[in-house]
């Protein structure tokens, strides 16, 4: 986990987290852990949905009604459950997609539930003028090096010779 190595640098993160894995046990992370990130500071928890579904793909046998209603699940339900087991009400306004997807219904259940900015995985940097639901986010994996990790995030090059 890369909390130990933020908290010794003292560098403030955002971190996603659906909540029907919080607690699961494994590599899974705990409300405790989740709230002893919180405290410190550093770390700001925020939704990554309840399941982790695609939620641009509808469910076997799920109508428009069924699937407006588990997106309003996707979306509230993490939201309301994280303030209450941090203390952080009205705090959780910031979403990432699960699998970096959104659609037009997806994006207006995050307008229902006051969502002011959510992320994608689409990689590159956001002018001022970008859709704060619809951000873009460069991935950064545990198995890159330096150069890699600095490669993912140059949004932009110098054009002519270097100096």
């Amino acid at each position: 986990m890369a909390y130990p190595v933020l908290r010794k640098l003292g560098l403030p993160a955002t971190m996603f987290v659906y909540t029907d894995f919080v607690g699961a046990g494994g590599d899974a992370v705990s409300w405790p852990q989740l709230a002893e990130m919180q405290s410190s500071g550093l770390m700001d928890i925020q939704s990554h949905s309840k399941s982790h579904r695609n939620l641009i793909e509808r469910t076997t046998g799920e109508n428009e009604e069924r699937y407006k209603r588990n997106l309003d699940s996707e979306t509230a339900g993490p939201r309301d459950l994280i303030e209450q087991k941090l203390g952080t009400a009205g705090q959780v306004r910031h979403y990432a997609y699960p699998y970096g997807d959104a659609n037009e219904l997806v994006l207006d259940a995050l307008t229902r539930q006051k969502y002011t900015l959510a992320v994608t995985v689409n990689p590159g940097g956001n002018a001022f003028y970008a859709q704060p639901l619809m951000l873009r986010r460069t991935m950064i994996f545990g198995d890159h090096d330096l150069e890699a990790f600095k490669a993912r995030l140059q949004t932009s090059r110098r054009i002519g010779p270097t100096p």
